[in-house]
């Protein structure tokens, strides 16, 4: 898109660069046709912030892939722990 040009949200002027830094980041959308958010919104919390995490490793620009692995790791994990939790209360 031409970064000159504009579109408005929210009564603000956004250069159309900046609109798709926040609705559209390549970090999340570089794989054609499909865009992260459109898999994780039918995920939990958990599983949904683990794929994220997954799915930008190495295209989000200054981000250590290992950390992102991590925070998907930590995601994950919680799920485990509140899936285990699920189990203790129906016995």
């Amino acid at each position: 898109m031409n970064s000159n040009r504009y579109q408005t949200r929210s009564r603000k002027i956004w250069k159309m660069n900046d609109y798709e830094k926040v609705y559209h980041p390549t970090h999340y959308n570089w794989i054609p046709g499909v865009e992260c958010i459109d898999i994780i919104e039918w995920m939990s919390f958990n599983l949904g912030n683990a794929v994220k995490y997954i799915w930008r490793v190495g295209n989000k620009p200054n981000e250590d892939p290992e950390i992102e692995l991590r925070k998907a790791i930590f995601y994950l994990e919680r799920e485990i722990s509140r899936l285990q939790q699920e189990d203790m209360k129906d016995e």
